[in-house]
Formats: structure tokens, C-alpha cells, sequence
């Protein structure tokens, strides 16, 4: 590569992590843990562009889930 087309940390405006999955334990999070990830973004530790649920089932067929369908 040349220079001009060498990138590099300081041209990662995100950093390093394009997605992140994480499961809950028990495939559940409590209100505490989930107030605890927000906290996390508002003191600037991460940062969360979009956050989707996705639930499967006992066959393990998955399936995106509005927020609105949560417990």
C-alpha cells in the first residue's frame, strides 16, 4: 500500500469493533443490568449506534424482535 492509501488508528472514527453480540445470561436481562449498558454509553465508555433483539426458539430458529415485545 501506498501512504496515501494506508489507514490506520487515527482514521477509525468507531475503533476497532464493527458489531458486538452479546447474549444475557438466562437469555433475560433485568432492568438493572440493562440501566447499567446505559450507563456505560452515557459516560462515553461505548458507544451504541443500534441496538436489535433477537430472540430463538427451542428449534433454534432466530428472529429480530421489537423492543415493544420484551417482558
Amino acid at each position: 500500500m501506498s501512504a496515501a492509501t494506508e489507514s490506520g488508528p487515527a482514521d477509525d472514527e468507531l475503533g476497532p469493533i464493527d458489531f458486538l453480540a452479546v447474549e444475557f445470561p438466562g437469555a433475560r436481562i433485568s432492568s438493572a443490568g440493562f440501566e447499567r449498558l446505559l450507563a456505560l454509553a452515557d459516560r462515553g465508555v461505548i458507544g451504541i449506534l443500534d441496538m436489535e433483539f433477537v430472540l430463538s426458539d427451542s428449534n433454534g430458529n432466530a428472529r429480530k424482535v421489537d423492543v415493544k415485545e420484551l417482558d
